[in-house]
């Protein structure tokens, strides 16, 4: 499995545009994108007992909103990236993340109607933090360095083509 995981890794590192790694620049309330934006999305929530990417009520309306953007531009063809924090082992934040991706990426194609040659899953793990360990730790409260970790947990936008 730690094999899987390195793959994983290769992969996500190897056919990535550099310019990726970075915060995302656009919202659903854009218009206009352009190859390599990073869309933010609104927080789509998984809990247990759904933590593998079932979709559940809570995600139901993120996805959605999600759904309407992508059929309002049929222009666009994206990766639907989600990622973790660091908590939990490199592989099993891999097969998570994984998951979560393939799980969106099904609800939207099945339920929405979107073009599933247009949206493509991708799990990322653990490797774009937007917080690391250090700011993390700097946290004064337990509440505080939740809320930390949370911002690397979400799922984003990335446009790999516009047509």
């Amino acid at each position: 499995m730690k094999y899987i995981a390195l793959l994983s890794l290769i992969l996500c590192f190897s056919f990535q545009d550099p310019s990726y790694i970075k915060k995302a620049n656009k919202t659903i309330n854009d218009s206009i994108f352009i190859v390599g934006d990073i869309i933010k999305l609104p927080t789509i929530l998984f809990f247990p007992p759904t933590e593998y990417g079932e979709v559940n009520k809570l995600t139901i309306d993120s996805l959605n909103t999600v759904g309407d953007f992508l059929l309002k531009y049929p222009n666009l063809t994206i990766e639907l990236t989600n990622h973790t924090d660091f908590r939990g082992s490199e592989e099993y934040n891999m097969r998570l993340s994984q998951e979560k991706a393939r799980a969106c990426v099904n609800y939207l194609t099945l339920e929405k109607n979107v073009d599933p040659t247009k949206v493509t899953p991708k799990g990322c793990g653990e490797y774009f933090l937007l917080v690391d360990e250090e700011e993390i730790k700097k946290g004064k409260t337990k509440k505080e360095k939740e809320t930390l970790h949370q911002m690397n947990n979400r799922t984003e936008l990335v446009v790999t083509g516009v047509n």
